[in-house]
């Protein structure tokens, strides 16, 4: 008797998830003549007020390595009001919530979860809070971030949680790995110059590196390397010799910064 309760009860869960996955693809999916309707469905499914903002978190790992919903359900899994769903391996989340706080402590939570029964290098990307109807959008930004972080085969450094979750608002420049033209932006920033010096020694990549990030004073980037000051000036020197650049120009700083960004170890 017990167990048949226990049966019925697993099969309505089960039936609950799937109804709800199929949701939150139905919302991600629609265009914006799609009206309020979708959103009206997965607010009530999730037990939410259909005027409610939300935002979309994307979970993945290095490419072939698949994502299953349960992993993230269960004992100490995530909250009823968090719509789950797989899609092409990585897991999506519809995140209701008053503020981006809470988006990314649910992200957080959803990484730890799954640490516990995957032992893959799993990272989050978030897309920016909107209005239910709208989450499409948000979903966009998700995957796009994503893109911009998500690990390589055969890396298995995991960091903290925390350090995993990555926000589309904060990326700054490196948005623009994240778009479709990413491939095409790597190769366009692997100019000669920058080429050149990242097959020099990593003591000058990393000085440039230092320079370059702290407004290209020579004291600051003494200070960060624990060099003397004349040391730094050398160091600068072999880099303009090796690239080929000046930099007093701010044509060719800005051609070393954007290369490094995208393209240092």
């Amino acid at each position: 008797m017990v167990a048949d309760r226990a049966g019925e009860h697993l099969a309505r869960l089960v039936s609950r998830r799937r109804e709800t996955e199929r949701l939150v693809l139905d919302l991600v999916a629609a265009g914006p003549r799609s009206g309020s309707g979708p959103a009206r469905e997965l607010a009530d499914e999730l037990a939410v007020d259909p005027s409610v903002r939300a935002a979309v978190v994307v979970l993945g790992a290095a490419p072939g390595t698949r994502l299953r919903a349960d992993e993230v359900h269960g004992p100490g899994g995530l909250p009823r009001h968090v719509g789950v769903a797989e899609r092409s391996g990585d897991l999506v989340l519809v995140v209701p919530a008053a503020g981006e706080a809470e988006v990314h402590e649910q992200a957080q939570a959803a990484l730890q979860v799954l640490g516990r029964v995957n032992q893959a290098h799993v990272v989050a990307g978030v897309g920016e809070l909107v209005p239910l109807p709208e989450v499409a959008s948000s979903l966009r930004e998700a995957r796009a971030a994503l893109r911009v972080v998500r690990p390589a085969p055969g890396d298995i450094d995991r960091p903290p949680a925390a350090a995993r979750v990555h926000p589309w608002a904060a990326l700054g420049i490196e948005r623009l790995l994240g778009t479709t033209a990413g491939d095409e932006l790597l190769a366009a920033v692997r100019t000669p110059a920058v080429a050149e010096l990242l097959s020099a020694a990593p003591d000058l990549v990393e000085t440039a590196w230092a320079h370059l990030e702290g407004g290209c004073s020579v004291a600051a980037t003494s200070a960060h390397l624990g060099l003397h000051r004349q040391s730094v000036y050398a160091r600068l020197r072999r880099v303009e010799a090796i690239t080929g650049l000046d930099l007093s120009r701010g044509r060719d700083r800005l051609e070393l910064h954007l290369g490094l960004l995208v393209l240092r170890p």
